[in-house]
C-alpha cells in the first residue's frame, strides 16, 4: 500500500538494518574506519558497542560486506551469552569442528586455528588472497562465512550490545 502511494520502489523498513540505507555520520565513518583498520591490519578483537538504535548492527553489516574471503570475521549478535556461547558461535562461523568437544578441547581447537591462519597469513603473497579451506577447518584459507540466513550466527536485528570478533 505504501509503496504504490509514495512511489517507493521497496518497503521503507526492515526488521533487520540494511547497509545501503546507512548514513554516515562523522561518528559513523570514523567507526566503521576503525572496523576496517582493525580487521585488516590484524588488530584482533574488535568490540562495538552502543546505545540501541545508534546503527552498530547497520555499521557490522557494511563492514561485512566491504571485506574479502581473506578476512574471516564471527559475528557475535548475542554478547549476553556466557563465554562459551561466545566461543561455540566464533568457533562455528569459522568452520572449526569441534564434535561435541569439551570446554578446554575447543579452546585448543581455536587456538590452533589462530596460529594456522597466521602461519598462513605470513606465507602467503598479499597480492594472492588464500583459497577457502575445506570444511573442515584445516589449511592455508578458511571455510567462509555461513551464508546469511543459514547460521544460527546470522544477524537477525540489533542488539544493545553487538560483538564482531576478526581473528588475529
Amino acid at each position: 500500500m505504501y509503496l504504490q502511494f509514495y512511489g517507493l520502489r521497496e518497503a521503507p523498513f526492515s526488521p533487520t538494518p540494511d547497509p545501503k540505507f546507512l548514513f554516515q555520520s562523522a561518528r559513523h565513518r570514523e567507526a566503521l574506519a576503525q572496523l576496517v583498520y582493525g580487521v585488516r591490519e590484524r588488530k584482533g578483537f574488535i568490540v562495538l558497542s552502543g546505545e540501541i538504535g545508534t546503527g552498530k548492527t547497520t555499521l557490522l553489516r557494511t563492514l561485512l560486506e566491504r571485506l574479502d574471503d581473506e578476512h574471516p570475521v564471527a559475528y557475535v549478535h548475542n554478547s549476553s551469552l556466557p563465554w562459551e556461547g561466545m566461543l561455540e558461535y566464533i568457533l562455528h562461523d569459522w568452520g572449526v569442528k569441534t564434535n561435541d568437544a569439551t570446554q578446554a578441547q575447543r579452546l585448543v581447537n581455536l587456538n590452533e586455528f589462530l596460529i594456522e591462519q597466521h602461519r598462513c597469513a605470513a606465507t602467503s603473497a598479499p597480492s594472492a588472497p588464500r583459497k577457502r579451506a575445506s570444511t573442515s577447518g584445516t589449511g592455508c584459507g578458511w571455510p567462509g562465512p555461513p551464508t546469511p540466513g543459514s547460521s544460527p550466527t546470522a544477524p537477525s536485528s540489533a542488539s544493545p550490545n553487538t560483538v564482531a570478533a576478526s581473528r588475529a
